[in-house]
């Protein structure tokens, strides 16, 4: 069989939902097993948010990832605090995490299908006819067209020349550097509208920056350096997954860097990101190769999977199959409203792959797990 070859995008898009395939699968085995426990935990993650909106107000800058540092709190531990580096969200994010860190514990302890997966991931619920009417997009000609993409389903498009519609000016320039109408390389994207997992290996380590944290070492302060920590008693992580963190850390510093540089109009010595080798490197480093996923092995796996995970939620809603099935085709369509399910198919989709799949998952099925 000729091997496939993919863009750097469709690469990304290909893991992105091979992780999420999986947690979708997870999630509905912890429904199937552990119902009343799932369900207040998506009820207590909508408090989380909730909470912290309700005390907005407080702080500066609204704490929008509050509920999602609450519930790592809980799976990870209170040094998670340590991370925030806004104090007045901090003490928000603590004093929700004494107040729920009991009820979010016991749900933690009770359902044991978030391991491998972040519990905040696990407890978000996935808009599955906006992920399906994203995939309709991007895998279509127009939206390739739109985009100026290559590949089949590609989100970042190649850089293309379009007019300006407005001039722009640039620090210490008293005209405008790019007037309307002048030609200027640019590159369009399209964001998921749902959010991808993070996986969580049972082989744990940790990477700190100096710039986030004062390290000393015997004595000594360290200053712009990676530290590596890993736990002495526990299995050594894989040497891929070792680099793919110090070298995603080290460009996140150096990111950061630069951009406090361009904050005070002072143009970096080098742009960020400009090694392309780098890119290829840290690309390799975080995706799995696209042969060794199990649930998105094709562009021809995601529409089933899609519709039978849909048609398992109606039918553990109460609905009847014929019923589920006729919605599920009448919900999932294709560009311009075209019927891309037949209600046999979704069907199919149902009994052939989702259903085999929740029936026989356990979290050691997970290839991070192995």
């Amino acid at each position: 069989m000729p091997r496939i070859e993919y863009t750097k995008s469709e690469l990304y898009v290909k893991d992105d939902l091979e992780r999420l395939f999986w947690i979708e699968i997870a999630k509905r085995k912890a429904r199937l097993l552990f119902g009343d426990a799932y369900a207040r935990l998506v009820s207590l993650r909508s408090e989380l948010e909730e909470y912290f909106v309700s005390v907005a107000d407080d702080v500066d800058e609204p704490c929008t990832d509050g509920d999602a540092a609450v519930l790592n709190i809980v799976q990870f531990g209170w040094h998670v605090l340590d991370r925030v580096s806004d104090p007045s969200h901090a003490a928000l994010i603590e004093k929700a995490a004494q107040k729920y860190f009991g009820v979010a514990t016991d749900l933690y302890n009770q359902i044991p299908y978030h391991q491998g997966f972040y519990f905040y991931d696990f407890s978000l619920e996935t808009d599955l006819e906006a992920l399906h009417d994203w995939w309709s997009y991007i895998t279509s000609h127009r939206g390739r067209e739109d985009l100026g993409t290559s590949g089949q389903f590609s989100t970042v498009g190649e850089a293309r020349p379009i007019a300006a519609t407005e001039d722009v000016t640039f620090t210490g320039d008293d005209e405008p550097t790019i007037r309307v109408g002048d030609s200027v390389s640019t590159i369009t994207s399209l964001q998921a509208p749902v959010s991808f997992p993070r996986r969580v290996s049972r082989q744990r380590c940790w990477v700190h920056s100096t710039d986030e944290a004062e390290i000393v070492i015997n004595g000594h302060e360290l200053i712009n350096q990676l530290v590596l920590h890993v736990d002495l008693f526990e299995p050594l992580p894989s040497m891929q997954r070792i680099e793919a963190m110090l070298v995603s850390k080290q460009r996140a510093a150096n990111a950061f860097r630069d951009l406090a540089l361009l904050q005070k109009g002072i143009l970096p010595e080098k742009a960020p990101f400009a090694d392309r080798a780098n890119i290829d490197t840290l690309l390799a480093l975080l995706v799995e190769p696209p042969g060794a996923h199990k649930l998105m092995k094709a562009v021809n796996s995601v529409r089933p999977m899609i519709a039978g995970l849909r048609a398992w939620d109606l039918i553990d809603g109460g609905m009847v199959e014929s019923k589920a099935a006729k919605k599920v085709s009448e919900e999932l369509r294709g560009i311009n409203g075209a019927e891309v399910f037949s209600q046999a198919r979704v069907m199919r989709a149902l009994k052939n792959v989702v259903q085999p799949l929740v029936e026989q998952y356990e979290p050691d099925l997970l290839p991070w797990n192995i």
